[in-house]
Protein backbone atom coordinates (compact mmCIF):
# COMPACT_ATOMS: atom_id res chain seq x y z
CA UNK A 1 0.00 0.00 0.00
CA UNK A 2 1.56 3.58 -1.27
CA UNK A 3 1.81 6.19 1.44
CA UNK A 4 -0.29 8.98 1.42
CA UNK A 5 2.22 11.87 0.94
CA UNK A 6 1.81 14.65 3.49
CA UNK A 7 3.26 18.05 3.00
CA UNK A 8 3.57 18.73 7.08
CA UNK A 9 5.24 15.18 8.35
CA UNK A 10 7.19 16.11 11.25
CA UNK A 11 5.64 19.26 12.25
CA UNK A 12 4.10 19.01 15.85
CA UNK A 13 2.13 22.56 15.25
CA UNK A 14 -0.23 20.38 12.44
CA UNK A 15 -0.03 16.97 14.11
CA UNK A 16 -3.10 18.13 16.28
CA UNK A 17 -5.56 20.33 13.82
CA UNK A 18 -7.09 17.05 12.24
CA UNK A 19 -7.11 15.38 8.89
CA UNK A 20 -7.16 17.56 5.98
CA UNK A 21 -11.00 17.03 5.07
CA UNK A 22 -12.59 16.71 1.17
CA UNK A 23 -15.19 19.04 0.32
CA UNK A 24 -17.93 16.29 1.30
CA UNK A 25 -16.66 16.10 4.95
CA UNK A 26 -16.60 20.04 5.08
CA UNK A 27 -20.68 19.91 3.62
CA UNK A 28 -21.42 16.98 6.34
CA UNK A 29 -19.49 18.80 9.24
CA UNK A 30 -20.56 22.70 8.48
CA UNK A 31 -24.45 21.43 7.98
CA UNK A 32 -26.95 21.93 11.14
CA UNK A 33 -30.39 20.33 10.33
CA UNK A 34 -32.64 20.02 13.09
CA UNK A 35 -34.60 17.13 13.13
CA UNK A 36 -37.47 17.68 10.75
CA UNK A 37 -41.35 17.67 12.91
CA UNK A 38 -43.00 14.34 12.77
CA UNK A 39 -46.95 14.77 12.21
CA UNK A 40 -47.64 17.92 14.47
CA UNK A 41 -51.54 16.14 14.82
CA UNK A 42 -52.98 16.72 18.46
CA UNK A 43 -49.64 18.57 19.13
CA UNK A 44 -50.41 21.98 21.07
CA UNK A 45 -49.66 24.99 18.91
CA UNK A 46 -48.26 26.24 22.24
CA UNK A 47 -45.40 23.16 22.16
CA UNK A 48 -44.81 23.47 18.40
CA UNK A 49 -43.36 26.74 19.26
CA UNK A 50 -40.86 25.54 21.30
CA UNK A 51 -39.79 23.21 18.55
CA UNK A 52 -40.24 25.94 15.98
CA UNK A 53 -37.41 27.68 18.06
CA UNK A 54 -34.85 24.83 17.68
CA UNK A 55 -35.63 24.82 14.05
CA UNK A 56 -33.51 28.62 14.16
CA UNK A 57 -30.00 26.58 14.78
CA UNK A 58 -30.40 25.66 10.86
CA UNK A 59 -27.41 26.08 8.86
CA UNK A 60 -26.98 24.92 5.59
CA UNK A 61 -23.81 25.12 3.68
CA UNK A 62 -23.01 26.94 0.60
CA UNK A 63 -20.33 26.83 -2.20
CA UNK A 64 -18.77 29.71 -0.71
CA UNK A 65 -18.47 28.41 2.60
CA UNK A 66 -16.20 25.56 1.57
CA UNK A 67 -14.18 27.51 -0.08
CA UNK A 68 -13.62 30.06 2.69
CA UNK A 69 -12.72 26.46 5.29
CA UNK A 70 -10.18 25.51 2.07
CA UNK A 71 -8.68 29.09 2.40
CA UNK A 72 -8.88 28.93 6.71
CA UNK A 73 -7.15 25.43 6.54
CA UNK A 74 -4.67 26.41 3.83
CA UNK A 75 -3.51 29.41 6.02
CA UNK A 76 -3.33 27.55 9.07
CA UNK A 77 -1.53 24.77 8.19
CA UNK A 78 0.91 27.03 5.42
CA UNK A 79 1.21 29.57 8.58
CA UNK A 80 2.77 26.36 10.92
CA UNK A 81 4.80 24.95 7.63
CA UNK A 82 6.71 28.67 8.24
CA UNK A 83 6.79 28.74 12.04
CA UNK A 84 8.14 24.61 12.28
CA UNK A 85 10.11 24.25 15.69
CA UNK A 86 12.24 21.95 14.17
CA UNK A 87 13.68 25.44 12.51
CA UNK A 88 15.79 27.69 14.06
CA UNK A 89 13.60 30.71 12.10
CA UNK A 90 10.49 29.90 14.58
CA UNK A 91 12.25 30.77 17.65
CA UNK A 92 13.83 33.94 16.41
CA UNK A 93 10.19 34.96 16.06
CA UNK A 94 9.40 33.74 19.46
CA UNK A 95 11.95 35.62 20.54
CA UNK A 96 11.27 38.86 18.55
CA UNK A 97 14.39 38.84 16.72
CA UNK A 98 12.52 38.29 13.39
CA UNK A 99 12.79 41.28 11.44
CA UNK A 100 15.31 39.80 9.17
CA UNK A 101 13.24 36.86 8.23
CA UNK A 102 11.16 37.37 5.25
CA UNK A 103 7.77 35.59 6.09
CA UNK A 104 5.07 34.99 3.60
CA UNK A 105 1.66 36.72 4.64
CA UNK A 106 -1.25 34.73 4.87
CA UNK A 107 -4.30 37.07 5.02
CA UNK A 108 -7.78 36.51 3.66
CA UNK A 109 -10.51 38.96 3.46
CA UNK A 110 -14.66 37.93 3.96
CA UNK A 111 -17.19 40.60 2.92
CA UNK A 112 -21.23 40.25 3.55
CA UNK A 113 -23.98 42.11 4.23
CA UNK A 114 -25.76 41.66 7.70
CA UNK A 115 -27.48 38.38 7.87
CA UNK A 116 -25.24 36.61 5.11
CA UNK A 117 -23.67 34.66 7.76
CA UNK A 118 -20.44 35.56 7.94
CA UNK A 119 -19.79 35.77 11.86
CA UNK A 120 -21.38 31.91 11.74
CA UNK A 121 -19.89 30.20 9.07
CA UNK A 122 -15.83 31.18 10.18
CA UNK A 123 -16.80 30.09 13.65
CA UNK A 124 -17.95 27.02 12.83
CA UNK A 125 -15.30 26.45 10.28
CA UNK A 126 -12.88 27.21 13.23
CA UNK A 127 -14.52 24.36 15.00
CA UNK A 128 -13.88 22.14 12.23
CA UNK A 129 -10.51 22.18 13.90
CA UNK A 130 -10.18 19.36 16.37
CA UNK A 131 -9.37 21.47 19.14
CA UNK A 132 -8.65 25.18 19.78
CA UNK A 133 -6.09 24.86 22.39
CA UNK A 134 -3.62 21.66 22.59
CA UNK A 135 -1.93 20.65 25.36
CA UNK A 136 1.29 19.40 24.61
CA UNK A 137 3.75 17.74 27.43
CA UNK A 138 6.53 17.75 25.21
CA UNK A 139 7.75 20.00 22.67
CA UNK A 140 11.13 20.53 20.64
CA UNK A 141 13.53 23.29 22.47
CA UNK A 142 11.17 23.53 25.73
CA UNK A 143 11.04 22.15 29.09
CA UNK A 144 7.77 21.74 30.61
CA UNK A 145 5.67 21.59 27.31
CA UNK A 146 3.54 24.25 25.71
CA UNK A 147 0.05 24.86 25.19
CA UNK A 148 -0.44 26.09 21.57
CA UNK A 149 -3.03 28.36 20.91
CA UNK A 150 -4.85 27.33 17.30
CA UNK A 151 -6.85 30.17 16.69
CA UNK A 152 -8.73 33.16 18.08
CA UNK A 153 -11.61 35.11 16.85
CA UNK A 154 -12.22 38.40 18.29
CA UNK A 155 -14.30 41.77 17.52
CA UNK A 156 -12.87 44.98 16.43
CA UNK A 157 -14.79 47.68 18.87
CA UNK A 158 -17.15 49.49 17.74
CA UNK A 159 -14.83 52.67 18.09
CA UNK A 160 -11.96 51.39 16.09
CA UNK A 161 -9.42 52.46 18.29
CA UNK A 162 -6.33 50.40 19.14
CA UNK A 163 -5.98 50.28 22.68
CA UNK A 164 -9.70 49.02 22.34
CA UNK A 165 -9.01 46.32 20.20
CA UNK A 166 -5.62 44.77 22.17
CA UNK A 167 -8.13 44.90 25.19
CA UNK A 168 -10.03 42.80 23.21
CA UNK A 169 -7.29 40.59 22.09
CA UNK A 170 -6.45 40.11 25.88
CA UNK A 171 -9.58 39.54 26.64
CA UNK A 172 -10.57 36.72 24.18
CA UNK A 173 -6.87 35.02 25.13
CA UNK A 174 -7.78 35.03 28.77
CA UNK A 175 -10.88 33.52 28.20
CA UNK A 176 -9.39 30.81 26.56
CA UNK A 177 -6.36 30.07 28.67
CA UNK A 178 -9.52 29.81 31.82
CA UNK A 179 -11.39 27.33 29.88
CA UNK A 180 -8.27 24.82 29.78
CA UNK A 181 -6.15 26.34 32.99
CA UNK A 182 -8.51 27.99 35.32
CA UNK A 183 -8.27 31.51 36.65
CA UNK A 184 -4.57 31.16 37.32
CA UNK A 185 -4.18 30.95 33.67
CA UNK A 186 -5.10 35.04 33.02
CA UNK A 187 -1.99 36.34 31.46
CA UNK A 188 -3.56 40.25 31.15
CA UNK A 189 -5.66 41.09 34.14
CA UNK A 190 -2.54 43.57 35.38
CA UNK A 191 -2.63 45.25 32.05
CA UNK A 192 -6.20 45.57 31.62
CA UNK A 193 -7.20 46.89 34.81
CA UNK A 194 -4.90 50.03 34.19
CA UNK A 195 -6.79 52.82 33.82
CA UNK A 196 -4.58 54.43 31.00
CA UNK A 197 -4.07 51.95 28.06
CA UNK A 198 -1.86 52.39 25.43
CA UNK A 199 -2.90 50.66 22.13
CA UNK A 200 0.59 49.51 20.31
CA UNK A 201 2.68 48.68 23.81
CA UNK A 202 -0.90 46.35 24.97
CA UNK A 203 -0.85 45.33 21.52
CA UNK A 204 2.49 44.47 21.52
CA UNK A 205 2.67 42.76 24.56
CA UNK A 206 -0.78 40.68 23.84
CA UNK A 207 1.22 39.40 20.16
CA UNK A 208 4.84 38.66 22.37
CA UNK A 209 2.30 36.04 24.42
CA UNK A 210 0.58 35.27 20.95
CA UNK A 211 3.74 34.29 19.29
CA UNK A 212 4.89 32.16 22.49
CA UNK A 213 1.99 30.22 22.48
CA UNK A 214 2.04 29.56 18.74
CA UNK A 215 -0.88 31.29 17.57
CA UNK A 216 -2.10 29.47 14.58
CA UNK A 217 -4.90 32.37 13.29
CA UNK A 218 -6.28 34.99 13.97
CA UNK A 219 -10.10 36.16 13.11
CA UNK A 220 -10.89 39.74 13.60
CA UNK A 221 -14.85 40.01 12.75
CA UNK A 222 -16.60 43.50 12.31
CA UNK A 223 -13.58 45.54 10.82
CA UNK A 224 -15.85 47.87 9.48
CA UNK A 225 -15.62 49.61 13.02
CA UNK A 226 -11.96 50.04 12.19
CA UNK A 227 -13.66 52.99 9.64
CA UNK A 228 -15.45 56.05 10.50
CA UNK A 229 -18.33 56.65 7.90
CA UNK A 230 -19.87 60.07 7.40
CA UNK A 231 -23.23 60.88 8.82
CA UNK A 232 -26.08 60.01 6.97
CA UNK A 233 -27.14 64.04 7.62
CA UNK A 234 -23.91 64.72 5.67
CA UNK A 235 -24.71 62.38 2.73
CA UNK A 236 -28.00 64.09 1.65
CA UNK A 237 -28.26 66.09 -0.84
CA UNK A 238 -30.57 69.05 -1.81
CA UNK A 239 -32.85 66.58 -3.75
CA UNK A 240 -33.70 64.63 -0.87
CA UNK A 241 -31.15 61.50 -2.15
CA UNK A 242 -28.00 60.40 -0.59
CA UNK A 243 -24.54 60.09 -2.59
CA UNK A 244 -21.99 57.42 -1.55
CA UNK A 245 -20.11 57.99 1.53
CA UNK A 246 -16.57 58.69 2.48
CA UNK A 247 -14.63 56.57 5.11
CA UNK A 248 -11.31 57.21 6.89
CA UNK A 249 -9.48 55.05 9.50
CA UNK A 250 -10.06 55.31 12.27
CA UNK A 251 -6.49 54.76 13.74
CA UNK A 252 -4.17 54.42 11.56
CA UNK A 253 -1.63 52.17 13.86
CA UNK A 254 -4.27 49.98 14.27
CA UNK A 255 -4.36 48.50 10.76
CA UNK A 256 -1.10 48.52 10.23
CA UNK A 257 -0.07 46.51 13.35
CA UNK A 258 -2.32 43.98 11.82
CA UNK A 259 -1.06 43.65 8.78
CA UNK A 260 2.28 43.65 10.70
CA UNK A 261 1.24 40.15 12.60
CA UNK A 262 1.02 38.43 8.94
CA UNK A 263 4.13 40.44 7.24
CA UNK A 264 6.29 40.06 9.94
CA UNK A 265 5.41 37.77 12.86
CA UNK A 266 3.91 35.10 10.08
CA UNK A 267 0.43 34.75 11.93
CA UNK A 268 -2.32 34.20 9.05
CA UNK A 269 -5.23 37.23 9.64
CA UNK A 270 -8.53 36.40 8.88
CA UNK A 271 -10.49 39.98 8.47
CA UNK A 272 -14.82 40.29 7.67
CA UNK A 273 -17.28 42.74 7.66
CA UNK A 274 -19.19 44.08 6.01
CA UNK A 275 -19.12 46.07 2.19
CA UNK A 276 -17.91 49.41 3.75
CA UNK A 277 -14.89 48.04 4.63
CA UNK A 278 -14.00 46.99 1.45
CA UNK A 279 -14.52 49.98 0.28
CA UNK A 280 -12.11 52.17 3.15
CA UNK A 281 -9.37 49.15 2.39
CA UNK A 282 -9.39 49.56 -1.41
CA UNK A 283 -8.90 52.91 -0.99
CA UNK A 284 -4.98 52.14 -0.21
CA UNK A 285 -4.47 49.51 -2.88
CA UNK A 286 -1.39 47.90 -0.66
CA UNK A 287 -3.41 47.42 1.71
CA UNK A 288 -5.74 45.56 -0.39
CA UNK A 289 -3.21 43.08 -2.30
CA UNK A 290 -2.20 42.12 1.02
CA UNK A 291 -5.53 41.50 2.61
CA UNK A 292 -6.59 39.40 -0.20
CA UNK A 293 -3.34 37.58 -0.68
CA UNK A 294 -5.07 34.33 0.46
CA UNK A 295 -8.31 34.65 -0.53
CA UNK A 296 -11.28 37.25 -1.54
CA UNK A 297 -14.75 35.64 -0.45
CA UNK A 298 -18.01 37.57 -0.37
CA UNK A 299 -21.06 36.19 0.85
CA UNK A 300 -24.17 37.64 -1.20
CA UNK A 301 -27.83 37.34 -0.73
CA UNK A 302 -29.42 34.16 -2.48
CA UNK A 303 -30.14 35.62 -6.34
CA UNK A 304 -34.09 34.72 -6.41
CA UNK A 305 -34.73 31.50 -8.47
CA UNK A 306 -33.75 29.96 -10.31
CA UNK A 307 -30.65 30.35 -8.26
CA UNK A 308 -29.91 26.58 -7.57
CA UNK A 309 -28.34 27.61 -4.03
CA UNK A 310 -31.57 29.49 -3.16
CA UNK A 311 -33.64 26.63 -4.38
CA UNK A 312 -31.69 24.02 -2.37
CA UNK A 313 -32.32 26.86 0.79
CA UNK A 314 -35.78 26.50 0.13
CA UNK A 315 -36.41 22.92 -0.01
CA UNK A 316 -34.62 22.25 2.76
CA UNK A 317 -36.76 24.96 4.76
CA UNK A 318 -39.59 23.37 3.31
CA UNK A 319 -38.88 20.09 5.43
CA UNK A 320 -39.74 22.26 8.70
CA UNK A 321 -43.41 23.06 8.43
CA UNK A 322 -44.76 22.60 11.50
CA UNK A 323 -48.85 22.38 10.18
CA UNK A 324 -50.78 19.27 9.32
CA UNK A 325 -51.56 21.06 5.84
CA UNK A 326 -48.57 21.96 4.00
CA UNK A 327 -47.30 24.46 1.30
CA UNK A 328 -46.73 23.65 -2.67
CA UNK A 329 -43.16 23.80 -3.14
CA UNK A 330 -43.76 25.93 -6.36
CA UNK A 331 -42.75 29.05 -8.40
CA UNK A 332 -44.97 31.04 -6.59
CA UNK A 333 -43.38 30.19 -3.15
CA UNK A 334 -39.87 30.65 -4.19
CA UNK A 335 -40.85 33.84 -5.48
CA UNK A 336 -42.73 34.99 -2.00
CA UNK A 337 -39.90 33.75 0.24
CA UNK A 338 -37.43 35.75 -2.07
CA UNK A 339 -39.32 39.23 -2.23
CA UNK A 340 -40.46 39.95 1.98
CA UNK A 341 -36.52 38.53 2.80
CA UNK A 342 -34.17 39.71 -0.38
CA UNK A 343 -32.66 36.54 -0.02
CA UNK A 344 -30.58 37.23 2.86
CA UNK A 345 -30.27 33.58 4.95
CA UNK A 346 -30.94 35.49 8.15
CA UNK A 347 -34.50 37.05 6.80
CA UNK A 348 -35.46 33.42 5.43
CA UNK A 349 -35.06 31.77 8.67
CA UNK A 350 -36.95 34.49 10.66
CA UNK A 351 -39.83 35.02 8.06
CA UNK A 352 -40.22 31.06 8.19
CA UNK A 353 -40.45 31.12 11.93
CA UNK A 354 -42.80 34.47 11.92
CA UNK A 355 -45.38 32.81 9.32
CA UNK A 356 -45.68 29.84 11.68
CA UNK A 357 -46.26 32.15 15.16
CA UNK A 358 -49.02 34.13 12.49
CA UNK A 359 -50.53 31.28 12.00
CA UNK A 360 -50.20 29.20 15.71
CA UNK A 361 -51.96 32.64 17.17
CA UNK A 362 -54.52 32.25 14.46
CA UNK A 363 -54.94 28.30 15.59
CA UNK A 364 -55.19 27.33 12.21
CA UNK A 365 -53.26 24.27 11.07
CA UNK A 366 -52.15 25.40 7.56
CA UNK A 367 -49.74 27.79 6.07
CA UNK A 368 -50.71 29.95 3.18
CA UNK A 369 -49.06 32.26 0.85
CA UNK A 370 -50.80 35.13 2.59
CA UNK A 371 -49.35 34.80 5.63
CA UNK A 372 -46.15 35.51 4.66
CA UNK A 373 -46.96 39.14 3.62
CA UNK A 374 -48.67 39.30 7.15
CA UNK A 375 -45.74 37.96 8.75
CA UNK A 376 -43.80 40.77 6.59
CA UNK A 377 -45.99 43.61 7.82
CA UNK A 378 -45.91 42.93 11.40
CA UNK A 379 -42.35 41.05 12.18
CA UNK A 380 -40.26 42.89 9.44
CA UNK A 381 -41.32 46.65 9.40
CA UNK A 382 -38.49 47.93 10.99
CA UNK A 383 -36.99 46.04 7.44
CA UNK A 384 -38.54 47.09 4.98
CA UNK A 385 -36.35 50.16 3.63
CA UNK A 386 -33.34 47.75 3.93
CA UNK A 387 -35.07 44.84 1.72
CA UNK A 388 -36.66 47.37 -0.64
CA UNK A 389 -32.71 48.67 -0.78
CA UNK A 390 -31.73 45.02 -1.71
CA UNK A 391 -33.86 44.35 -4.23
CA UNK A 392 -33.07 47.84 -6.21
CA UNK A 393 -29.47 47.31 -5.84
CA UNK A 394 -29.42 51.15 -6.44
CA UNK A 395 -26.14 52.65 -5.21
CA UNK A 396 -27.48 55.87 -3.32
CA UNK A 397 -30.76 53.55 -1.90
CA UNK A 398 -28.01 51.17 -0.45
CA UNK A 399 -26.11 53.94 1.11
CA UNK A 400 -28.99 54.92 3.21
CA UNK A 401 -27.91 51.85 5.11
CA UNK A 402 -24.34 51.53 6.24
CA UNK A 403 -23.98 47.63 6.51
CA UNK A 404 -25.99 47.13 3.17
CA UNK A 405 -22.95 49.66 1.19
CA UNK A 406 -22.38 48.29 -2.31
CA UNK A 407 -18.80 47.59 -3.15
CA UNK A 408 -16.29 49.07 -5.41
CA UNK A 409 -15.78 45.97 -7.90
CA UNK A 410 -11.66 45.63 -8.40
CA UNK A 411 -12.09 42.57 -7.17
CA UNK A 412 -15.35 41.74 -9.43
CA UNK A 413 -13.05 39.88 -11.88
CA UNK A 414 -11.44 37.47 -9.42
CA UNK A 415 -14.93 36.80 -8.29
CA UNK A 416 -16.49 36.00 -12.01
CA UNK A 417 -13.70 33.67 -12.36
CA UNK A 418 -13.95 31.88 -9.27
CA UNK A 419 -17.61 30.81 -10.09
CA UNK A 420 -19.40 27.88 -8.90
CA UNK A 421 -19.17 24.64 -11.12
CA UNK A 422 -21.68 22.21 -12.00
CA UNK A 423 -19.96 19.62 -10.11
CA UNK A 424 -19.64 21.49 -7.19
CA UNK A 425 -22.96 22.38 -6.84
CA UNK A 426 -24.05 18.58 -7.26
CA UNK A 427 -21.49 17.87 -4.31
CA UNK A 428 -23.49 20.32 -1.92
CA UNK A 429 -27.03 19.32 -2.65
CA UNK A 430 -25.32 15.14 -2.43
CA UNK A 431 -24.15 16.40 1.28
CA UNK A 432 -27.54 17.87 2.11
CA UNK A 433 -29.66 14.58 1.17
CA UNK A 434 -31.32 16.48 -1.77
Amino acid sequence: MTDIFDPYAGNVLVQGLGPILSAEQVISNLACLPIPPKSPKEVPFETRLHELATFRDIFIPRNEHISLQQTVDVMLRQGYRQRNPLLAEAWQKVSGRSEKIVARPFMALLIGHSGTGKTAVAKRIFNLCSHQVIEHENFPHLVGGLRQVVWLSVDAPANGLMSELAANLMLGWDAIMEMHGGPLARRFTETLSRTSRKGPQMFDEWRQVANSHFLGLLHVDEIQNLFKIETLEKRKLKNGTYRPPELRIIDDQTLKMLLSLSNTWGIPLLLSGTPDALLAIQKRVSNLQRVVDSGFHRLEPYKPSPDPEFQMFVQILYRYQYVQQKLELNDELYSTLHRFSAGVPRLLIALWVAVHRIVFEKKRDKLELADFKQAYDRYFKPLHGAIDALHSGDPIMMSRYEDLLPEEDPLEEIWRMSGKSEDQLAKLRKGLGL
